[in-house]
């Protein structure tokens, strides 16, 4: 038996002979570390859910969250049932409602952890009960409902920097900026070290274009978090960079704000998406727990790809080098996502062109998941190490956007299939305004390195412009930055290839749909089911019928 495996049996058979404090004692921080394995921390959760070490206990469950999602809801419905148990003969009634009401809360049960939260307030009203039911409000989309909450959270305790915190973000929500930097800045009074504080205010600074403010509170941010560095100071110090360049820079201040105003009109809002795979890439992602990649912009499929919009903007970046020879710099781009919308998820053109396995047309496998669900983990998976919370603005950061086609035959025009007529105008609007300041920037004959930072500003999104004769596909584009998440490099390809693991994606799973010509079907259907019900997940698992010649 190997040593993890011992370690677990002894810690599961203390735990049912209720030596909980030895459970602890077992399980040590430095040990937990060492051998990073959920199963482990989740007995050591148990031993503090007995004891009644609730907050411990959520300590250890949350970070469980990004790890692994099915075992961490399996603790959080062990504490309901715990909790429930002993309610009765409690002395503090409203504590153990309190426990229920987090728990159902990170089960995404909204209206039950109201519940729980609203007997709290009965048995003794609470600041952190009414935080608790203006988050489930929140989560409701009962806007008017969580502010009251969060505010009457306030008034009962004004030093509360949750609730500060919590109503900038939903008012950051409702781009209200006034309003939100109001209460960012309120959560910096009473807690000047907060550092979430800092780097939210600065996403509210950008979003009103006051990149000097911004700047501040990212440096602030920096200064905080550098003795135990995470993912989002590594974000910080790429924006302080890229604002330091933006200041004073009237072009490049015009230009990202096109840019920002295309990502938004762009940004594809339904709940789920669907992924064609081949069938060796979906047994990885659902037999074998795979992580989900996405590539590196250079290595799509298509070598035109991101070229549509420079041509467009007859943009193109060229140095001179030893003896006045011309070369190409490389430049950073971002890592790219290849989606369609959940009603393509069977489809015969997209079984032809994507839907392969060895070559194969229609031997692969669609893949449809909760687009919303799966930003949350991978936000998860970001932020486990976090003492403090921390919203992502999704919208910067992990987004899924529409892709708009380019045809010469409709006047040089932009068509985004599905969309009103209204956001096409609007987005041929500022594609016409952008090219403008592109011209007025080249007719400045800018130096290579200002040419470099409106090159990466442009590839946020080279690769939402396709041309026209695409137009049939309907695609969809996650685009990640990959800032601060490792780059995997692939050696044994030629040439090499880089990509980002994002997040296991069992639990966010619909639907899977395989191809029409898959061998033997039923039984890789039989394997997808039995896998993940065993997971406790059951999306709705399909075979295309779909004629294919």
């Amino acid at each position: 038996m190997n040593p993890i495996n011992e370690l677990l049996e002894k810690a599961r058979k203390l735990n049912e002979d209720k030596r909980y404090k030895d459970v602890i004692d077992l399980l040590t921080v430095t040990l937990l570390a060492s051998y990073d394995n959920p199963e482990l921390s989740a007995e050591k959760a148990r031993a503090h859910l007995k004891l009644g070490e609730t907050k411990l206990f959520f300590i250890i469950a949350d970070k469980l969250r990004s790890q692994k999602p099915e075992l961490s809801e399996e603790l959080y419905n062990e504490a309901i049932k715990h909790y429930n148990s002993i309610v009765n003969a409690a002395p503090d009634k409203g504590g153990i409602y309190h426990s229920i009401g987090v728990a159902y809360q990170r089960l995404k049960q909204f209206e039950t952890s109201i519940e729980y939260f609203d007997k709290v307030i009965k048995i003794k009203p609470t600041a952190i009960a009414y935080h608790g039911l203006g988050y489930g409000y929140k989560e409701l989309e009962q806007v008017d409902n969580a502010i009251l909450f969060y505010n009457k959270a306030i008034d009962l305790d004004a030093g509360l920097t949750e609730a500060y915190l919590s109503l900038g973000i939903i008012y950051k929500e409702l781009e209200q900026y006034d309003k939100c930097i109001y209460y960012y800045s309120k959560a910096i009074e009473v807690n000047p070290d907060y550092d979430s504080s800092y780097y939210n205010r600065a996403l509210a600074y950008n979003a009103r274009e006051e990149y000097r403010k911004a700047l501040a509170d990212y440096e602030k941010y920096v200064e905080l978090t550098k003795d135990s560095p995470d993912y989002f100071t590594t974000l910080a110090q790429s924006k302080i960079i890229e604002l330091e360049k933006l200041i004073d820079n009237p072009d490049a201040i015009n230009i990202n704000e096109l840019i920002n105003s295309i990502k938004k009109l762009l940004l594809f809002n339904d709940t789920t998406v669907t992924h064609y795979t081949s069938l060796s890439g979906a047994k990885a992602l659902v037999l074998d727990n795979s992580p989900f990649r996405i590539s590196e912009g250079a290595y799509l499929n298509d070598t035109s790809e991101g070229r549509e919009l420079f041509n467009y903007l007859s943009f193109h970046v060229k140095s001179k080098t030893y003896h006045d020879t011309i070369a190409e710099p490389f430049a950073i781009k971002p890592f790219i996502g290849s989606f369609v919308a959940e009603n393509k998820h069977n489809d015969l053109t997209l079984w032809r062109m994507y839907g392969k396995e060895a070559k194969e047309e229609a031997k692969g496998c669609a893949i449809t998941f909760r687009k919303d669900e799966f930003l949350d983990n991978l936000k998860k998976k970001l932020t486990s190490d976090r003492k403090n919370p921390l919203t992502v603005n999704s919208d910067e950061e992990f987004s899924f956007y529409r892709v708009a086609y380019y045809s010469n035959d409709q006047k040089d025009k932009f068509v985004i299939p599905g969309a009103s007529e209204q956001d096409e105008e609007a987005l041929n609007k500022y594609m016409e305004d952008l090219a403008f300041n592109i011209q007025g920037f080249n007719k400045n004959k800018p130096d290579l390195n200002s040419t470099q930072h409106i090159l990466k500003m442009l590839n946020e999104i080279a690769y939402l412009f396709k041309s026209a004769a695409y137009q049939y596909e309907h695609e969809l584009r996650l685009v990640v930055n990959g800032i601060g998440i490792d780059k995997m490099i692939l050696k044994d390809f030629t040439p090499p290839k880089v990509f980002i693991e994002l997040i296991n994606i069992d639990s966010v799973l619909k639907k899977i749909t395989l191809g029409p010509k898959v061998e033997r079907a039923d039984e890789w259907a039989a394997a997808f089911f039995y896998k993940l019900d065993k997971d406790g997940h059951h999306p709705e698992i399909l075979i295309s019928h779909l004629p294919f010649k």
